[in-house]
């Protein structure tokens, strides 16, 4: 089927959004606290969606975990993760959605992951063929949505963002790019800090993601 978007480029975020990995992700971070300060600070799934930023650093500096010490915490998570059936990962509906996208327009993804993990983790969900830029390693989204438009020479206004955090949506907004909060069980923050961002749409499903841009309306 024939589709017609009205955007040139696509930003993804991958945690939470592309792949759907908190539940990974806080047993990454349990054991990360465990094996290098010998003790894990109470951490629920609701403690760490009202804490986690895009800093994470900040996160477990502030529970033990000094910056020195990033690099042995960063192979702990690449290993919890690299030990994790990887076909249960992929969000549904994400690679139908890409594979609607991927004639048409441009997909970049920006995360905040471990510099140079992200393509790892795309080649093993089987969607890197996808994307031309990977911008990982983020602390500044909106530096990085930046440096993404002057590659491809794309102007904001053609260009999405998706994300289910709050700091891709701020920065999306402060460019002038079509903001689009996705909000399900596995987003990295509560639905009030994220609808705080003000996106444009929210959506629920990755299946709600290509009516939600056929239907965009310019402001």
């Amino acid at each position: 089927m024939k589709r017609k978007f009205p955007f040139e480029l696509g930003i993804i975020d991958f945690n939470g959004t592309l792949q759907n990995d908190l539940r990974v992700t806080l047993k990454a971070a349990r054991e990360t606290f465990t094996r290098l300060t010998g003790t894990c600070p109470i951490l629920t799934e609701d403690s760490f969606k009202r804490e986690i930023t895009l800093r994470a650093g900040d996160f477990f500096k502030k529970y033990g975990v000094s910056e020195d010490r990033r690099t042995e915490g960063d192979a702990i998570r690449k290993e919890c993760f690299r030990r994790y059936p990887n076909d249960q990962l992929l969000s549904p509906g994400a690679k139908e959605a890409l594979v609607e996208l991927f004639p048409h327009i441009k997909l970049a993804i920006a995360s905040g992951e471990i510099h140079g993990f992200v393509r790892e983790r795309l080649e093993h969900l089987g969607v890197s063929d996808f994307f031309e830029i990977i911008k990982d390693g983020v602390h500044d989204k909106k530096s990085a949505f930046k440096e993404i438009l002057h590659a491809y020479s794309i102007g904001a206004t053609k260009t999405f963002c998706l994300d289910d955090g709050p700091e891709g949506i701020v920065a999306a907004n402060a460019l002038g790019m079509f903001s689009i909060a996705f909000v399900h069980n596995g987003s990295y923050c509560f639905e009030e800090r994220i609808f705080s961002a003000k996106p444009d749409i929210v959506i629920r499903s990755l299946s709600e993601l290509i009516p939600a841009l056929e239907n965009f309306t310019p402001r």
